[in-house]
């Protein structure tokens, strides 16, 4: 299927930047007093802020990642040599600002959760994912932050923080997971919590996140 894709389409990974966007919108429509009445252009502007934000994180990561993916993915656009890594590195800093910049005509807040994440994704893809357990506890905030813009799009962050520590416990536990199916491809290149602790102990504490995040669920209910 990849053969068919454009590969800076593909790099990106549109479904996550629209699962993202979705989040967006959902911390919104939560956070909103009166969603009907909101203003739609800052949540708009917040949906297209984290979908160029979301691709730009996957395309700095695949840069980063190229030994990696050399072994765990080669069928990615930069190790297939579909996208160089110069042409990777600047289409990333090129949606990194375009995000930002849409970002800015929101609100002072979802201006600063923007560029905090965009620091974030950064980092984790070039020095934080190699951290082990403190990557995964980044990536996982960033995977759940999507609903905190939605909320600062609207002016009410605190209501969306429920559902930040739900997404971001689940998340933990896949980040988990995931380390656990690249173990081949990390372990000459990063201190991840299998290549630590070991698969039984990493399964279990990926267990115990997805849990917690399980327990917290019925809280926005009540």
């Amino acid at each position: 299927m990849g053969d068919y894709v454009n590969p800076y389409g593909r790099i990106i990974r549109p479904v996550n930047c629209i699962m993202a966007g979705l989040a967006v919108f959902l911390g919104a429509k939560i956070a909103s007093e009166n969603f009907l009445t909101q203003p739609v252009l800052p949540i708009l502007l917040a949906i297209i802020a984290t979908f160029l934000i979301c691709g730009a994180g996957n395309v700095i990561n695949d840069y980063f990642d190229f030994e990696i993916d050399k072994i765990n993915n080669p069928d990615r656009p930069i190790p297939a040599g579909k996208i160089s890594l110069k042409s990777a590195y600047l289409y990333a800093c090129v949606l990194f600002l375009t995000g930002n910049l849409l970002s800015f005509f929101i609100n002072y807040m979802a201006f600063f959760i923007a560029i905090l994440n965009s620091i974030m994704l950064f980092l984790y893809a070039w020095k934080l994912k190699k951290a082990g357990f403190v990557g995964n506890l980044v990536v996982s905030y960033l995977v759940a932050s999507p609903f905190l813009f939605g909320g600062a799009a609207v002016g009410h962050v605190f209501v969306t923080l429920i559902l930040v520590f739900c997404a971001g416990f689940a998340n933990v536990g896949r980040e988990i997971i995931k380390d656990i199916e690249d173990f081949e491809g990390d372990k000459a290149f990063a201190k991840t919590v299998p290549t630590l602790i070991g698969f039984k102990s990493s399964g279990l504490l990926a267990l115990l996140f997805v849990l917690f995040a399980i327990l917290l669920s019925p809280l926005p209910y009540v």
